[in-house]
């Protein structure tokens, strides 16, 4: 940080070179990628007082912004730096990242477009595009782009899973474990490849392979949580719910009892079907004060069928 300190003492004097504004630049890029967002903002906001003109340094402001949860201020720097380079098309990126990130799906296609428009092979904007598809329910459409971003990069093992996930959306279940089986061959310890592959088999009808797959998580991971959970949630579709429960359970134990959404309101579907109905409720509470949009409205709804079952009984 020696660079940064002299140009900042430099600033202070009134004295800046290109070069010391780079540093800068280059030290709040650095701090960006050590999540040290405010800090970061607080150097690009030195390089513009001494550059305007620097539509790196508003696409960088505006890209820490963003990740502070701060989408309309992130997107005024973004137009700012826009309006000295339009051409650049991780500017536009960038902003449709901003509308994406809230749900305004529509907003933030047209910004993906604009990019695409500028360079067709980006791959940043392709599959932000692709997301946008994916997020609206479009599926045919979003694996046009991901198509696009293998064209480019055969091997990108991001584009691959998504591609995998988006055939499974569609039902084309063979297909979709052909590109997880692809993610685990390019890099073996990928466990959301194998935990999707376990997915898979078991939306296909084929519990026991679901559950040998979800196990060979724990050769990677011998206190895998994700692959506790799934197995869990394959017991619980086959309706063995005393199996599922022992397993939420102990993945809750592993857990160190620490709040886990997906444990808990499996742990309550469970305590549910087997009529404990107290246990079940005070989970389902606990979500809701824990949770906020749809998990908290799910876990509402189900305390509400519970409530009624008590009733009953």
């Amino acid at each position: 940080m020696v660079g940064f300190i002299d140009a900042i003492k430099n600033i202070k004097k009134g004295k800046v070179s290109k070069e010391e504004i780079l540093k800068l630049y280059k030290t709040g890029t650095k701090l960006i990628s050590q999540r040290e967002y405010l800090e970061a903002i607080s150097i690009f906001d030195e390089v513009l007082s001494n550059n305007k003109e620097h539509w790196q340094a508003y696409n960088s402001k505006g890209s820490a912004l963003m990740r502070l949860g701060k989408f309309e201020e992130a997107r005024k720097n973004f137009d700012l730096a826009a309006k000295i380079a339009p051409q650049e098309t991780s500017i536009w990126v960038n902003k449709g990242m901003s509308f994406s990130l809230v749900n305004l799906y529509e907003d933030a296609e047209i910004n993906f477009d604009l990019a695409l428009q500028i360079n067709p092979k980006s791959i940043e904007a392709l599959n932000g595009k692709a997301i946008v598809l994916q997020k609206t329910h479009k599926y045919k459409e979003a694996l046009d782009f991901l198509e696009k971003i293998l064209e480019i990069d055969p091997k990108r093992l991001d584009a691959l899973m998504s591609i995998g996930v988006t055939l499974q959306k569609l039902k084309l279940f063979d297909k979709a474990l052909k590109y997880f089986n692809l993610v685990i061959q390019i890099d073996p310890s990928n466990l959301s490849a194998i935990n999707a592959k376990g997915v898979t088999y078991n939306l296909m009808g084929e519990p026991k392979k679901a559950i040998s797959t979800f196990k060979e998580m724990f050769k990677l991971n011998e206190n895998s949580t994700s692959a506790q959970i799934s197995i869990a949630y394959v017991y619980q579709t086959q309706e063995q719910y005393e199996k599922a429960l022992e397993i939420y359970e102990r993945a809750s134990e592993d857990n160190k009892n620490e709040y886990n959404q997906k444990i808990w309101d499996g742990m309550a579907s469970c305590l549910t079907k087997l009529g404990k109905l107290e246990k079940a409720l005070k989970l389902y509470r606990e979500i809701m004060a824990r949770e906020s949009g749809k998990r908290k409205y799910a876990a509402e709804r189900s305390a509400r069928f519970v409530e009624k079952l008590k009733i009953k009984v």
